[in-house]
């Protein structure tokens, strides 16, 4: 929040006309089966961290003399995905590299849609040159899928068989998925980039010796 405040503050000494700031899909709170829609209120329960993407959201929405822009992004797979964080994703790319297994925490349930990185950064600098002054938009995937059916994408694009795919016992599960009519009316935007295309890139990265595979 601090560190978004110092940005809004530099951005107009420095005479900008248009800022944009990369929320998350966390600011709607707690999961429900239903893809999220920007207009939805704000007013379940959230983590701390998207508590504090709801207050710097705050700070964008009422910044003086500037057009601000909000991209509320989901999940995210491609080349630069972090492999040592928290993410589903990045821990079975990572595992699929080596050879697998591919192990999950849970039973893979929860539903979450992909957008290829690098037309995550297409849609934001559109979203910056010509989204709507004080608007927020949806940045994410459009094809819903548990987190099993992706670690059994990936084990198959990695060469491994489905037995490579191995369940966790725990059965907590939830639903991260944006509702995009938003950015397709509004900018044109959808998702392009098949998700297959997507692992195979990221994949090929990571053998590439990408930071933090080998750890």
């Amino acid at each position: 929040v601090g560190g978004t405040a110092a940005m809004l503050a530099a951005a107009a000494r420095w005479g900008a006309r248009r800022f944009l700031y990369v929320s998350s899909g966390a600011v709607y709170g707690a999961s429900r089966p239903e893809p999220r829609r920007e207009g939805e209120p704000l007013t379940s329960p959230a983590t701390p961290y998207g508590q504090a993407k709801r207050r710097a959201e705050a700070l964008v929405a009422t910044a003086p003399g500037l057009e601000t822009v909000r991209a509320r992004g989901f999940a995210f797979i491609g080349p630069g995905l972090p492999l040592d964080g928290s993410y589903a994703a990045g821990d079975l790319l990572k595992e699929a590299a080596r050879g697998g297994p591919l192990t999950l925490r849970s039973t893979g349930a929860s539903v979450r849609t992909y957008l290829d990185a690098q037309e995550a950064g297409r849609w934001l600098a559109v979203m910056l040159a010509a989204g709507e002054p004080g608007t927020a938009y949806n940045l994410g995937g459009g094809l819903p899928l548990t987190v099993a059916m992706l670690a059994g994408l990936v084990a198959k694009i990695a060469g491994l068989g489905p037995a490579a795919v191995v369940l966790g016992p725990d059965t907590a599960t939830d639903s991260y998925v944006p509702d995009l009519s938003s950015v397709r009316e509004r900018l044109g935007l959808s998702p392009q980039v098949p998700l297959a295309d997507s692992v195979v890139a990221a994949l090929r990265w990571v053998r590439a010796g990408a930071p933090g595979a080998r750890a």
